[in-house]
């Protein structure tokens, strides 16, 4: 792809994108605090070579079981086990950059269903040894999230096991 059709990829996404991510984190978003391309191609390839065979666990809930109690404890406990910055990744971070917060208790768990078109949100720690992986669907006409944790520390997490 060219760089001036790249350049017109980013223009178009890039509104919906900060609007993406002021409702994921509560805050306003601007182009300067993205992670820029050249540095989310090294986080990738940093990120393929780190992540590759690592513990996971898996669950789903209902969607809108994440704002409840029980979830916010959850979140709180991977935070507890690795306390490192946070990389929101959603489709659009690919052309328009990488969005940094400080903290994954920062994240807005009160998120709409339809806050990301792809229904997939990826955590990453910025130390890399951590990631999280929210898929939200409908099935059975019940809106799900499944929540997928790969890394050395969070999948430990307890509060979802059976």
């Amino acid at each position: 792809m060219s760089s001036i059709q790249q350049y017109i990829n980013y223009r178009k996404s890039l509104a919906k994108y900060l609007e993406e991510l002021r409702e994921l984190i509560n805050v306003p978003v601007t182009e300067v605090t993205l992670v820029p391309l050249d540095e989310v191609a090294r986080i990738r390839k940093k990120l393929v070579e780190k992540i590759t065979i690592c513990p996971q666990k898996k669950f789903r809930i209902p969607f809108p079981e994440k704002t409840g109690q029980r979830f916010r404890t959850f979140i709180e406990q991977l935070e507890q086990l690795n306390s490192s910055p946070i990389y929101i990744w959603t489709e659009a971070a690919n052309g328009c950059g990488l969005f940094q917060a400080s903290s994954l208790i920062k994240i807005n768990l009160d998120f709409s269903y339809d806050v990301n078109s792809q229904g997939i949100i990826v955590i990453l720690t910025k130390d890399l040894r951590d990631r999280m992986i929210w898929d939200f669907f409908e099935e059975n006409s019940e809106k799900i999230i499944e929540v997928e944790l790969m890394g050395e520390t969070w999948p430990q997490s307890r509060c979802y096991e059976i």
